[in-house]
């Protein structure tokens, strides 16, 4: 198992480097230098046997030309003086055996005493040499001479040569570690702290610390420069935390600009729709109710432009929620239907649905975020759209028992969009042409919030137009569907006429004199018992004198705000301060139902209200509170 160096610390690394250092040096040093001895040993033993080769030869003629081997054999007595020759022979002419000389009867094989030629030359094995001379007198061929040397010595020598070795490896060894420890202290001690120190600087946040060390080395440069970039991330960092503590309260500036813009605005505009509604429903001739229906209408963009620009800043802020609740989806189109209807008074234009025969009843999901999404794909449809047809559909891609994939679309016959202007209109505050703005109107913000709602769902949206034959949006949205999903239910939707309120007590706390007077007329119609106050600490000393089934509780009051004195009534004994209480506000942003509710309200409904809505509130919260008691 091979061991990783990237997981070994950097002192141990040191160690090892110089350990490896000095081994691999020691190893081919030794051998370069054993190599060599062992090589210039056997030279000098080659030499020498022919030296004695030659010796013999020259001092045995006269023993072969006499035929008198004592005096031959007292000639190979002279090996004896070189403790590494095993044997000696002397042949004649016919290369038969003369005189022979052995080393303490050493048995050397035949192979090798019988190498016999007739020139001096050394033949190495592995375990012996052999030098050869010839014995010639007046050129005339007289016998060899064959002396045998073992390789004892040089084996001796390579034995020394190990013993030495392993007495350096020691010492080096015990230098290496030494010298490694005396390294540690200089290099890696201070490498030991940066990383230690950044490692602490990582953990903690703490900018300010610094590494002391006046070297002039490497090191200390390298120390020299950690510091320096800390001081620049720190000084980065402060700048960072001031620049998001700036745009975090800019942020917040932002948020309560809109909030209070959206407050002021939507105030009188819940008066001007409201009574507009109003009026429409009473006895008027059609030049009057076309200027009612114009007033509408320019209720409703005012309105567009308002619900844009807070959507597009909740979306920027990642403050959009989608909610989880079962709603019926055809009634959710219809309603889109219902709403836009007014805007095609004075066009050419048919409105329709066409849905999938396989469409659950009920889905759950968030019907708001799907009812934005088709109120500004068909609100522009409209808008575009001077004849012909503009068609709400949806298709059933998939489905199972607990889940449905959905393709819907909103197709028309307007003017269509040009293919290099196709990508430019979900971006925000774009519109196909410049001259778009001004003859249609609209902030360029819709397709950008219908983009963002369909992908934060999870699913895509595209584009088919042709430019002067119309456009398609299409898109896909999953939905869970509830078990009860295929028994039609209907949906609580009463007109204020089928139904009275005559024996519910209703106060309603609002401070707009305008407000005041359309929910007086509201109020009027449904034959309510109610009472109108202007501010909170009113609508707290009505209730502690009289009784009521219900609170429409405004918030921005002056003396005391809507969620004060809700938090008075709740703190009344019962059963006053059980009434349920119904934001009635112009405050939208993303917080602001749940903030009311941890006030102690019951329900929350925005301005501009329809009345229908209201009055589904209404009824909803007394039921409730009624199945409580």
């Amino acid at each position: 198992m091979f061991v990783n160096l990237n997981d070994i610390s950097i002192k141990y690394k040191m160690m090892f480097i110089i350990l490896f250092i000095f081994i691999v040096t020691g190893i081919f040093t030794t051998a370069v230098m054993v190599t060599y001895d062992i090589h210039a040993s056997k030279q000098k033993m080659e030499v020498d046997l022919r030296f004695l080769a030659e010796t013999i030869s020259t001092n045995s003629w006269g023993a072969l030309s006499f035929f008198n081997p004592q005096d031959a054999e007292e000639s190979l007595k002279l090996l004896a003086a070189n403790t590494d020759i095993v044997e000696g022979r002397i042949y004649d002419k016919d290369l038969k055996l003369f005189a022979y000389y052995t080393r303490d009867d050493n048995k050397v094989p035949d192979q090798v005493s019988e190498m016999r030629i007739e020139r001096s030359v050394v033949n190495f094995d592995d375990e012996y040499l052999v030098a050869s001379e010839p014995i010639n007198y007046d050129n005339e061929f007289l016998g060899v001479v064959s002396i045998v040397s073992d390789m004892k010595s040089i084996d001796e020598r390579i034995n020394k040569y190990f013993e030495i070795i392993a007495i350096v490896s020691s010492l080096t060894l015990a230098f290496v570690i030494v010298l490694s420890l005396f390294m540690q202290k200089i290099i890696t001690k201070p490498i030991l702290q940066l990383a230690k120190t950044a490692t602490q600087i990582s953990k903690d946040g703490n900018y300010s610390i610094r590494i002391e060390d006046n070297r002039k080395d490497e090191v200390g440069v390298l120390v020299k420069e950690f510091n320096n970039m800390i001081s620049h991330v720190q000084i980065t960092n402060n700048h960072l935390k001031a620049s998001k503590e700036l745009a975090e309260e800019s942020m917040l500036v932002k948020e309560q600009f809109l909030a209070n813009m959206s407050h002021e605005i939507r105030t009188p505009l819940n008066g001007i729709m409201g009574l507009s509604d109003v009026l429409i429903n009473s006895k008027m001739n059609a030049e009057q109710t076309g200027y009612l229906n114009a007033i509408k209408s320019s209720s409703y963009s005012l309105l567009v432009i308002i619900n844009d620009i807070l959507d597009i800043s909740k979306l920027e802020a990642g403050k959009l929620v989608f909610e989880e609740t079962e709603f019926n989806l055809e009634k959710s189109i219809d309603s889109v239907i219902g709403i836009l209807d007014f805007k095609l008074i004075n066009k050419s234009v048919m409105l329709t649905k066409e849905l999938d025969e396989n469409l659950p009843i009920n889905v759950i999901g968030d019907s708001v975020r799907l009812n934005q999404i088709l109120l500004n794909l068909v609100g522009n449809a409209i808008k575009f759209t001077e004849q012909g047809k503009i068609t709400v559909g949806v298709v059933v891609l998939s489905k199972s028992d607990d889940k449905v994939e959905l393709e819907m679309y909103v197709e028309d016959t307007g003017i269509g969009i040009a293919d290099e202007q196709k990508q430019k209109v979900f971006e925000s505050f774009t519109q196909a042409k410049s001259s778009t703005t001004r003859k249609y109107g609209g902030t360029g913000l819709g397709l950008t919030i219908v983009k963002n709602l369909v992908e934060m769902h999870g699913g895509i949206i595209k584009l088919e137009s042709e430019e002067g034959k119309g456009s398609k949006f299409t898109f896909n949205l999953a939905y869970k569907v509830p078990e009860e999903s295929k028994v039609r239910r209907e949906v609580l939707d009463v007109a204020p006429a089928q139904r009275n309120l005559e024996n519910v007590r209703i106060l309603a706390v609002e401070d707009n004199p305008i407000n005041q007077m359309l929910v007086k007329k509201v109020l009027s119609d449904w034959k309510a018992d109610f009472e109108i106050v202007g501010d909170g600490k009113k609508a707290v000393e009505s209730m502690e004198m009289n009784d009521y089934d219900i609170v429409l509780m405004d918030i921005q009051m002056p003396i005391m705000d809507g969620y004060t004195a809700s938090t008075h009534i709740r703190k009344m004994a019962a059963p006053k301060n059980e009434v349920p209480i119904i934001a009635l506000t112009a405050h939208v942003t993303s917080t602001e139902r749940d903030k009311c509710l941890s006030f102690g309200m019951s329900d929350y409904i925005s301005k501009p209200f329809k009345p229908a809505d209201l009055y589904n509130k209404i009824v909803e919260n007394l039921d409730e509170n009624q199945k409580s008691i």
